[in-house]
């Protein structure tokens, strides 16, 4: 492609080079397939009611009565809780919440830029 190239490096450095070049690429790559934004990753809410409500609906012919967690809040809608964090499950995450508190809401990747009514992922509450 480009004759003078050849006849000014030897075919190990081209090889070299083409390499460097190679990995700079890759890891650009991986730099920015794997970079988040910390934009909208979380809400701050406080919650006017936690309760626990059955999922409810068919699935492969059976009925699927898993609980999920509803958190009412005046500035988010109504957030829900799929999967509770650090092993427990949804009726004992959602009793440690306490109604009039702010808490931040991290929420899940598919509703991250939704201002309101979106699914969250864990709740912390914001000491004032």
């Amino acid at each position: 492609m480009f004759p003078w190239i050849k006849k000014l490096l030897t075919p190990e450095f081209r090889i070299f080079i083409s390499l460097v070049l190679g990995m700079g690429l890759l890891f650009t790559f991986i730099h920015y397939v794997g970079h988040y934004e910390d934009k909208n990753w979380y809400a701050v809410c406080s919650v006017n009611v936690a309760k626990v409500e059955d999922i409810g609906g068919q699935v492969s012919n059976s009925t699927v009565l898993s609980p999920k967690g509803v958190f009412e809040t005046s500035e988010c809608g109504v957030v829900e809780m799929y999967n509770a964090p650090d092993g427990k499950n949804i009726p004992e995450y959602v009793s440690q919440i306490q109604p009039g508190k702010k808490y931040k809401m991290y929420k899940t990747l598919n509703t991250r830029n939704d201002d309101k009514d979106f699914n969250t992922l864990r709740l912390e509450e914001i000491k004032e």
